[in-house]
């Protein structure tokens, strides 16, 4: 788990945001990875982690890249690298790509805020490959700048039904990804 403090330059409110890892569990049992995002939740008033929603074209590239190239050099080390076949890694890569198509193509919330559910988001990180360094504070209209980052070890896992609502039962301690 990674996290990042932010300081607002006028009037000095700090505000941190932390990277967790999670998974979305599909009806059929599929245990899929959630990725995440910083964004404003208007409901909270603060700054919050929320649902980071694959574009369904890339996803649709990674698949057809997979089915017509296999693996890339990268998979193919770390298959080596977890001991596991090559030909075992690319089909539950492929199952993985394929049960993200069908969960994005069926999704139909915006992304929520992974404390409160709220679809009320200012998100404030688009793309992945960004760092946050800086977002505006709306309140005094100053600006929030990074001011601290620190990793810590996750105790447990989220476990989000397709919609990015919170499940929970027994199983979600499990803390597995299943393919």
């Amino acid at each position: 788990m990674f996290a990042y403090t932010y300081q607002c330059d006028r009037c000095n409110q700090t505000e941190s945001y932390r990277s967790a890892i999670g998974y979305y569990r599909l009806s059929d049992g599929t245990d899929i990875p959630r990725c995440e995002q910083p964004a404003w939740c208007n409901d909270c008033n603060a700054l919050r982690s929320a649902e980071r929603l694959p574009d369904l074209q890339r996803l649709t590239e990674i698949v057809a890249d997979l089915e017509t190239t296999g693996l890339s050099e990268h998979d193919i080390e770390n298959a080596k690298l977890m001991k596991q076949d090559v030909s075992d890694y690319l089909a539950e890569s492929l199952f993985r790509s394929h049960a993200l198509m069908r969960w994005r193509t069926a999704r139909q919330s915006p992304p929520r805020c992974l404390d409160c559910e709220s679809t009320n988001l200012l998100l404030l990180n688009p793309h992945i490959e960004q760092a946050l360094d800086s977002f505006p504070h709306l309140d005094c209209n100053g600006t929030f700048h990074l001011s601290d980052t620190w990793h810590g070890s996750q105790a447990s896992y989220q476990v989000l039904d397709a919609e990015g609502r919170h499940l929970h039962d027994d199983s979600s301690a499990e803390k597995r990804f299943r393919s």
